[in-house]
């Protein structure tokens, strides 16, 4: 069975797939391109490596690269979600090159120059200039990803809400930030919390954490009540899930009314 990222960090007997227990490693992640800062605590695990796979970050494969990921996004010109991935990677002088080539194309946001400029500058010291001036300036900025970008570096370390409860930032994206950077507790917090406010709100991105499951029509139920679109609703369930969900009396009613 493909899992679903809420049942993936689920305790053992409710995982979607059967995978060896294996113990989370933490360890301390050096800024590629700067010699300056100290490193980052960052955390991985034969699950979390398949949730970055399932957030469409990574490939299937042993290692962490998310270059080819980097360079899709570039080619859709998509400036500001490549240069936070790379930020988030740690990878801060791609993050620089990838504004800056935005800029020089023209496109994207206004404020790629400045932002990459304010990058170039980072220190980690928590009384520093750089970090009231970015405060400053994460709030005039209008798009959610360069936003985030000046959050995660003001952020103390663990302490990452201003990333991940950025309701702008694509779903997919912020679950793959957390897979990062958050320890089994909080990432396990984290997921339950953010399923529910998917299935609350109907959000079809919150697909990706509840699959199409029971979770999964309750949250297609609070799309259809929002939307009245029973025809997207109908073509998810028909597609892609098991005979017993089929069988719920609100997937036949859509069904029925498609």
């Amino acid at each position: 069975a493909v899992p679903t990222l809420f049942r993936l960090f689920r305790p053992k007997p409710l995982m979607a797939l059967e995978l060896p227990e294996r113990k989370t490693e933490s360890y301390k992640h050096s800024w590629l391109g700067s010699d300056r800062q100290t490193g980052v605590i960052r955390y991985q695990s034969e699950e979390r490596c398949l949730a970055l796979q399932l957030c469409g970050w990574i490939q299937k494969g042993p290692d962490i690269d998310v270059d080819p990921f980097l360079n899709s996004l570039e080619q859709g010109e998509e400036w500001e979600r490549a240069a936070a991935v790379a930020l988030f990677n740690l990878d801060i002088r791609r993050a620089i090159e990838i504004l800056n080539k935005g800029a020089a194309l023209g496109k994207g946001d206004l404020n790629l120059n400045v932002v990459a400029m304010a990058l170039s500058g980072y220190t980690d010291e928590k009384d520093s200039l750089w970090r009231e001036m970015c405060s400053t300036l994460r709030l005039q900025l209008n798009n959610p990803y360069l936003c985030v970008m000046f959050a995660f570096l003001t952020s103390e370390p663990g302490s990452y809400d201003g990333v991940l409860y950025e309701s702008s930032v694509a779903v997919r994206d912020r679950v793959a930030f957390a897979n990062m950077f958050l320890n089994d507790t909080q990432i396990l917090r984290y997921i339950d919390k953010l399923t529910n406010e998917m299935k609350e709100a109907g959000n079809l991105e919150g697909i990706l954490l509840t699959g199409l499951t029971k979770d999964g029509i309750d949250l297609m139920e609070s799309y259809v009540d929002r939307t009245g679109d029973v025809q997207t609703a109908s073509f998810c369930m028909l597609q892609g899930s098991p005979g017993d969900v089929v069988k719920d009396p609100r997937v036949q009613y859509w069904i029925e009314n498609y």
